[in-house]
């Protein structure tokens, strides 16, 4: 839109000089006719002729402006108001161009002088233009604010922004739509559907608007509507991702239609008492929505009224569960729990009810059941007290007397302690506790009431409880009688106390803390057998062959016919491949107890045995070669033993260690199937593959593998450890890392090497939404962190990611992958991206171990710059070959193309192909090193503008490289690289001559670039996993 032109209200504004002459009306009619660049030669002109006219220097800052050289036109529109402060089209002019460069205060300052300058022609198209410009700035920065107070989360703050907005332009529909969708994310509906009416009436093309709209209407249970909005989208967007949306909503919204209808007619046979009919009919609406509280009370009813009391139990409890607070589901649970006799149950449900405000009927016939069935309770009571006074006995003359005396006072401590007594002789401990807790409300220092109270503690095997109790007597009483007892009893449970603290440690999986509770227990009592026994459990759970062996032994010296020590025993003797050993206590074993669980463990163990002592000649070598850590010639024999007995499990076992150790997991788990395959009820092999799977986050198979070498494995080590495993199995994990990188460069050509020194971390979550060793499908989030020493700017990327994984047959998979990266930049945004990308692998027999071929794109938007503004599109192949159990190599093949999406960026597309090649080696296990090289040559799309757009850059980038990992432990590893890359470009940089009259005739900043560089690099970083 023109802006400078002279409309007659204003014209009054150019009659003050008219001298600029025809150059001033030629320059006019070139800007007029689009022709800027000639218009600013002539205006130019016209100005150096007269330089005192107002009017010559308005229209040469419009020229200015038109050519996109903002400063230059506003020092000429400022020219032309020092000329003449009253002139109101110059301040037009500058109040468009600050609006143009984002200043808006000044921007409004203008505007605002225009419409007080104009204030006598209100309706002069540059005060309307002014006043419309004003406020679209005022409308702009109440979006602004609502964006970033949406984004805190403050979404009243946020909606009062909009609605400001809307003050000011009631049918925005950028502030509309904000708006509507804040009110429905407030639930706010009837709000919600005016503020997307409006949206849609200004946009009807809006496919967010109607999205949205049948959202409304499905919440509302408009559910007519709602398909009618969704259809729109379908009609609007075909094929589009709120298209598919829409279609899962037109589908959720028939649902809800059907079960409407659904509801419509149990509740006519509801009337007719049709209840058979009625059950059928809401088991169909909880097909469609399982957790409906009002389907399954209305079920619970038509149970109830078909003495199916079971059934209603059960689909009452799931409605009060859904809905604690329905009052109606409860009082019906309750009228069930009644009819099936269950008093207890009937009067806790009954006293909810009656706990409610409502004044319904029902309400206050519940109110009137529970009185009754209190009254049936206490008499019920009463009932039992004679019915044991009939029996007998002096315990109830003791609770007689008890009674009597509580009659008389019942603020007597001693009595209620009394009655406990007799009530733990009855067996009712909850009435014990209760009894001693009155009397210590009655009498707080009534110690023999504490020390009976940490008695009961014992009895329930709550022994820090117990020895809490016992404390508090020894410590504020501790010369007393019953200080000296408390102390005897606190002595008498420390070892029971150790014993439980211990079997919590070891519910954790912590192995250490429950040994120190053990070693505890032995300084009290060194000759405790259970104690001995644990220990060497414990000890052999740790791998420590020799202190079990010895505890064990001690055990067994203490009590000889300790048959679980025995067991445990052989089996530590077994797992140090001490055969004979181990024969003679499983036969010790079977002596003592031929029959029942050990038993069965032993003649289990003792066919193990003669397997493996058949086999031990062939696999010493390979054992002296695992433990010299000569991986290579163990695995080379290993294949030889498999070789000449392919059936053979431990052999195979011993590879997928092997293999394991060596990081070549995938070949491990492939071979541990063999050894499952032949014998299937291995436990160590279920155990084994189990904790590789769970690395390799596949946890439904971790799961079961666990579950497996734990029912096999009962009563031994390895079962022990997969079902403590099983319980501490998740399938979500946390992964952090941390690095430093040290780079230094010099350009060609350039004296000085420029180096720097950064620093970055990163925390990520991977959660498992189904994890199958053939289909896996996460979820992922990360946030990093970057910082730069020198300059200390520092930026931060917020990602998210769903990666799907599917394995068609044994050698070929195929994944897709959707990612979304937020980046900010000093706290302020800079960049948002998207990325999707798939692939295809297969795993050929005969030549190469991978061959995979990928596609990705990155859509990448800038906050800042739309220069930024670019799409990429990659297409790689990649190929990797095992040499041998220790070294590999592999490659790849990349060509991408690089699109801007702003016109400004185009200089910087490009095409690109490139090729690298790596080596790897596995030194030890955990510790491997590497090497590779990469070359890169990118051809860009658009002439170069240093050479006025004459010439095509073209780089080659060549790197070369070396690097180390090790693994410090399961979770922990160590990493470090060095690259050296050398970077050649066709066009030389300019010089200084050059560059300056670049300058003179580019409007854009002369870009650096030209002439290649030298680049080295060294990166450490450190990284964990949870």
């Amino acid at each position: 839109m023109i802006f400078f032109y002279l409309s007659p209200p204003a014209a009054y504004a150019e009659t003050i000089v008219q001298s600029g002459g025809s150059k001033l009306e030629i320059g006019r009619g070139l800007l007029k006719s689009g022709q800027y660049q000639e218009a600013l030669g002539l205006l130019s002109e016209a100005a150096s002729a007269d330089p005192a006219n107002p009017v010559v220097f308005n229209y040469l800052g419009e020229a200015y402006f038109r050519l996109k050289r903002y400063q230059e036109a506003i020092n000429a529109l400022n020219r032309a108001v020092s000329l003449d402060p009253g002139y109101i089209l110059p301040h037009v002019g500058l109040g468009m161009v600050y609006d143009t460069l984002g200043e808006s205060e000044k921007a409004k300052k203008e505007f605002e002088e225009v419409l007080r300058i104009g204030s006598a022609s209100p309706d002069a198209s540059e005060v309307k233009l002014a006043a419309d410009r004003l406020k679209r700035i005022e409308v702009r920065e109440h979006l602004s604010k609502g964006r970033i107070l949406y984004g805190s989360g403050k979404l009243e703050e946020a909606l009062t922004e909009y609605n400001l907005a809307i003050a000011e332009d009631a049918d925005n529909p950028q502030a509309n739509m904000a708006a509507g969708l804040i009110y429905k994310q407030l639930s706010r509906l009837k709000e919600s559907y005016e503020a997307f009416k409006k949206v849609i009436g200004v946009q009807p093309g809006n496919v967010t608007a109607h999205l949205n709209m049948g959202e409304v209407h499905a919440t509302a249970g408009a559910f007519e509507e709602a398909i009618a909005s969704f259809r729109e989208v379908l009609r609007l967007a075909p094929g589009s991702r709120e298209a598919k949306a829409a279609e899962f909503f037109i589908k959720a919204s028939e649902d809800g239609l059907a079960v409407r209808k659904l509801f419509e007619e149990a509740s006519d046979a509801m009337k007719n008492e049709k209840y058979s009919e009625v059950a059928d009919i809401y088991k169909k609406i909880l097909s469609i929505e399982p957790a409906n509280s009002y389907a399954l009370y209305n079920l619970g009813v038509a149970y109830y009224e078909t003495d199916r009391l079971d059934d209603a139990l059960d689909v009452l409890k799931k409605s009060v569960e859904i809905n604690p607070k329905d009052i109606m589901a409860r009082l019906q649970l309750a009228t069930v729990y009644d009819k099936m006799a269950r008093q207890e149950e009937a009067i806790a449900e009954y006293e909810m009810v009656a706990a409610s405000e409502s004044d319904r009927e029902e309400v206050k016939n519940a109110r009137e059941r529970l009185n009754i069935l209190k009254r049936y309770a206490e008499v019920k009571e009463g009932a039992g007290r004679i019915q044991l006074l009939i029996e007998g006995g002096d315990v109830e003359e003791a609770l007689k007397e008890v009674e009597n005396l509580l009659m008389e006072d019942d603020r007597n401590a001693g009595a209620h302690l009394l009655l406990g007594r007799i009530q733990l002789k009855k067996g009712d401990t909850d009435k014990a506790f209760g009894s001693i807790k009155k009397a210590l409300s009655i009498k707080p220092d009534l110690w023999d009431a504490f020390i009976f109270m940490g008695q009961l503690y014992e009895l329930q095997g709550k022994y820090n409880e117990a020895a809490d109790v016992y404390r508090a007597v020894t410590s504020k009483a501790p010369k007393t009688k019953e200080g000296m007892i408390a102390a005897d009893l606190l002595k008498s449970i420390s070892i029971p106390m150790h014993f439980e603290q211990a079997r919590r440690y070891l519910d954790k999986g912590d192995i250490d803390g429950a040994l120190k509770e053990i070693n505890a227990i032995l300084e009290i009592s060194p000759d405790n057998p259970v104690a001995l026994f644990n220990a060497g459990i414990l000890y052999f759970r740790a791998n420590m062959l020799d202190e079990a062996q010895s505890y064990l032994k001690k055990a067994i010296e203490k009590d000889p016919a300790y048959v679980q020590a025995h067991l445990q025993l052989g089996l530590v003797y077994q797992a140090d491949l001490k055969f004979d050993e181990s024969e003679e206590q499983f036969r010790k074993v079977l002596s003592m107890s031929p029959e029942g669980k050990e038993a069965n463990i032993a003649k289990l163990r003792l066919g193990i045995i003669k397997e493996e002592a058949a086999f031990l000649d062939l696999m010493i070598g390979v054992y002296r070669l695992i433990n010299a850590r000569n991986y290579v010639r163990a695995k080379d024999e290993l294949e030889t033993i498999i070789t000449l007995i392919p059936n053979n499990h431990i052999a195979r076992f011993q590879l997928a260690i092997i293999l394991e150790e060596m990081d070549r997991r995938e070949d491990a788990i492939i071979e541990l199937k063999k050894v499952l395959e032949i014998k299937p009820d291995f436990t160590r092999g279920h155990l084994y593959i189990g904790q590789l799977y769970e690395k390799d986050g596949l946890f439904r198979e971790a799961k079961a593998a666990y579950r497996k070498a734990s029912t096999l494995g009962a009563g031994t080590r390895e079962g022990e450890v997969a079902g403590m495993l099983l319980k501490r199995l998740r399938n979500w994990q946390i992964s952090g890392n941390m690095g430093h990188t040290i780079d230094s460069n010099i350009a060609y050509g350039a004296t000085k090497r420029n180096t720097g020194i950064s620093t970055g971390h990163g925390l990520s979550f991977t959660y498992g939404v189904y994890t199958a060793e053939k289909m896996r499908f996460t979820a992922n989030a990360s946030v990093s962190r970057s910082l730069t020493y020198s300059s200390q700017l520092f930026g931060m990327n917020y990602e998210g990611g769903l990666r799907w994984y599917h394995k068609i047959r044994d050698n070929q998979s195929y994944g897709i992958n959707a990612g979304y990266t937020y980046s900010t930049f000093l706290y302020e945004r800079s960049y948002e991206a998207f990325n999707y990308s798939a692939n295809t692998s297969i795993t050929p027999d005969i030549f190469l171990s991978s061959l995979s071929l990928s596609y990705s794109f990155n859509m990448t938007r800038s906050f800042i710059n739309p220069t930024s503004d670019a799409d990429t599109h990659t297409l790689s192949v990649s190929l990797s070959k095992k040499l041998s159990l220790k070294d590999s190599v592999s490659g790849s093949y990349s060509f991408s193309a690089y699109l801007n999406q702003d016109p400004m960026g185009s200089n910087y597309a490009n095409r690109a192909n490139g090729f690298s090649l790596s080596y790897s080696r596995t030194l030890k296990p955990g510790l491997s090193v590497g090497a590779n090289y990469g070359w890169r040559f990118i051809d860009y799309s658009n002439p170069d503008s240093t050479t006025l757009f004459t010439q095509f850059r073209r780089n080659s980038s060549e790197t070369i490289g070396v690097n180390m990992s090790y693994r410090l432990s399961d979770k922990v590893s160590f990493s470090i690289s060095v690259s050296s890359a050398n970077v050649n470009t066709n066009l030389p940089p300019p010089s200084a001559e050059e560059r300056l009259k670049l300058q003179d005739i580019l409007a854009a900043p002369i870009p650096t670039v030209g002439g290649g560089y030298e680049k080295e690099t060294v990166t450490m970083g450190l990284s964990f996993s949870y």
